[in-house]
């Protein structure tokens, strides 16, 4: 998996090219297709999302952070479908999986992104 650092203004600038969106701020959680208004002095976590790429902004250290992440030639992925037990966040979710072997040569994921909503 490719793991890209960004700018909150690129994170925000690409993420809102992208078809769903999971938010959590101080005042709402929210899944489901892509929005615009978005408070990033309230924001906890958001990830911007489609089949292929995932984009995140979260706080470290009292401050926004960004990165992009989006699968590479080889990947070993494990792609899952979910459903959603409180139909206001929609029906079904999908997350892909990284697979890697860890330092004992068993297989583990090793990082998850989302990659699928169904409302």
């Amino acid at each position: 998996m490719i793991v890209e650092k960004l700018s909150v203004e690129a994170a925000c600038r690409r993420g809102g090219e992208l078809q769903w969106l999971w938010l959590r701020s101080l005042s709402e959680v929210y899944l489901g297709e892509m929005r615009r208004d978005i408070a990033l002095d309230e924001l906890i976590e958001v990830r911007f999302f489609n089949a292929n790429e995932e984009i995140r902004l979260f706080r470290s250290g009292g401050e926004l952070k960004a990165c992009a992440l989006r699968p590479e030639p080889g990947d070993e992925v494990i792609e899952k479908s979910m459903p959603i037990s409180n139909p206001k966040f929609g029906k079904s979710i999908s997350v892909c999986q990284q697979l890697a072997a860890d330092d004992d040569g068993q297989t583990a994921v090793v990082a998850t992104r989302l990659a699928g909503w169904e409302g």
